[in-house]
């Protein structure tokens, strides 16, 4: 397995995340060749939305209150935080422009049907996160495993027509 990965994040790369989310607006940038819809090109990350990331550490964490609180973006939300705050894009060189492209426009290809949504996403792609770094998932997984599976829990039914 690949390297290790602490899930306390020091006082410099906590601090280091909180700069590079404060004061950030959604700004609207083009229609999904997908869906039609409008990707955002930011994620706002106003005090209402950092309150609901900030019980992301536990099993409490509520997808449809991010839902809400996003304006109906909670796994590229939940997305890109947890992918900043583990450090992930640094580590594996992932623009974080290209990546925000990238997972809006998975989360875009999410239907609106009554369970393989947006929120369902977000809430396995919580549990992938929880999973992956408590109990024994942190002496089992390094960076490369953590990157696989939170893309794995992304992914999973995008463009599931819910049939």
């Amino acid at each position: 397995l690949s390297g290790t990965f602490a899930m306390d994040l020091d006082a410099e790369n906590e601090k280091k995340l909180q700069g590079s989310i404060q004061n950030v607006h959604i700004d609207e940038g083009g229609p999904n060749s997908v869906s039609g819809e409008r990707i955002p090109k930011q994620v706002d990350l106003t005090a209402p939305i950092l309150e609901v990331l900030d019980t992301v550490d536990g099993w409490c964490f509520n997808a449809f209150e991010l839902e809400k609180v996003t304006g109906g973006r909670p796994m590229s939300t939940l997305g890109c935080y947890l992918f900043k705050r583990m450090n992930l894009l640094e580590t594996f060189d992932f623009n974080e422009e290209q990546f925000f492209l990238f997972i809006s426009k998975i989360e875009s290809g999410y239907p609106d049907n009554a369970y393989h949504n947006r929120v369902h996403c977000a809430d396995v792609l919580h549990s992938m996160y929880i999973l992956l770094t408590r109990g024994l998932g942190p002496e089992l997984a390094g960076d490369q495993e953590m990157v696989a599976g939170l893309l794995a829990a992304i992914i999973h039914d995008y463009e599931h027509k819910g049939e």
